[in-house]
């Protein structure tokens, strides 16, 4: 079938992309919800082998598409021109907008699982939301755990509030964020978070998945000897 073809298929997960066929059961069905449920609307996960957007169906116009970037660089922000994996999301995203009424993001945070090790992505934040919003997505639902909060706390403060405000001033943010939690010890936080955002941003190698080998790929022996004068400071 159409879609099971080779070069129809996520490049990245190797899987066949079978959009066509699971949108053609949801036209099917979706009426037949809607005659004894009027108003129902529906969530299609836009992920793995449906990706890729469809060549023949169209989209219901209760659908509501969910991006899921799970087979992307975590640390490479959306709007990447060289890297090959956010640029085959951000065509297969943007063009199943253009197809959908309605449109979100499904994060992973933390998209590493260290168990406790911050990991700020506030500079990749910064320039996926105003992006995300560009193409008209309405929010974003963030697969975390609240026993978390020193992964993800940050990551998720600074989303929820430029998805509210894109212009919100995003150091303004970390400023709040370092003052609140941290008091006196806050402008040592500040250059701790810059130190690790460095890192995230060039870590020594691409990071996919989400285990607990990937942290030596952030916290270099560079970054922890950074790190550790700066939480040094910070103690004192």
């Amino acid at each position: 079938s159409a879609w099971l073809l080779k070069e129809y298929a996520n490049p990245f997960m190797a899987t066949p992309a079978i959009s066509d066929a699971v949108l053609r059961l949801f036209n099917k069905v979706i009426p037949k919800v809607q005659e004894k449920h009027p108003g129902t609307a529906f969530g299609f996960l836009v992920y793995a082998n449906t990706m890729t957007p469809p060549r023949y169906e169209t989209v219901h116009p209760s659908i509501a598409v969910v991006g899921a970037p799970l087979a992307e660089n975590a640390m490479v922000p959306t709007t990447s021109e060289t890297d090959d994996r956010r640029i085959h999301f951000r065509k297969c995203f943007s063009t199943w907008m253009k197809l959908a009424r309605r449109g979100y993001i499904y994060e992973y945070d933390p998209f590493v699982i260290w168990h406790g090790v911050m990991c700020p992505r506030v500079e990749l934040i910064r320039r996926n939301v105003p992006y995300y919003k560009s193409i008209g997505v309405r929010g974003m639902n963030i697969e975390s755990r609240k026993s978390q909060f020193a992964e993800s706390g940050l990551n998720i403060l600074v989303y929820s509030r430029l998805f509210w405000d894109t212009g919100a001033d995003v150091d303004d943010i970390l400023d709040d964020f370092a003052s609140t939690f941290y008091g006196p010890a806050r402008k040592a936080i500040r250059r701790w978070i810059k130190v690790t955002q460095e890192s995230v941003l060039n870590p020594s190698a691409p990071i996919f998945g989400n285990e607990d080998h990937n942290i030596e790929l952030i916290y270099t022996a560079k970054t922890m000897a950074a790190a550790e004068k700066v939480i040094r400071k910070a103690e004192s």
